[in-house]
């Protein structure tokens, strides 16, 4: 019987933020995490954030791992301020892999480790 294996992610002001797995990261030079799900009507989508975002940095400082994130955004959430999140798209015609870069200001809020299904 296989096992199903559980994700953590992270959510923050009706964003969720996970590792990437639908792809080699490495083959289209993406990145290691992505939001998978921005709440309508919240204070990430306000700011602009989208499904599929790649996160690049939390104020200047390389999202590495959710640890990262974590760390970054718990230190914006004590400071009672909202950080600048570096965000990657891929952009242009199918089958080319470029991509635009857009600094997006968010709110700490409501920052909080979730488990997820696959």
């Amino acid at each position: 019987m296989a096992v199903a294996r559980r994700i953590s992610a992270l959510f923050v002001s009706g964003l969720m933020i996970a590792q990437t797995r639908q792809f080699d990261p490495r083959e289209v030079n993406f990145g290691r995490l992505a939001t998978c799900y921005v709440a309508e009507g919240s204070a990430a989508s306000a700011a602009g954030f989208r499904k599929c975002d790649a996160i690049e940095s939390i104020d200047g400082t390389a999202a590495r791992s959710l640890d990262d994130v974590y760390a970054a955004l718990s230190k914006v959430q004590r400071e009672r301020r909202e950080a600048i999140v570096e965000v990657k798209r891929p952009v242009g015609p199918k089958g080319r892999s470029f991509f635009s870069y857009t600094g997006l200001s968010l709110p700490a809020d409501d920052l909080r480790w979730v488990t997820l299904s696959p």
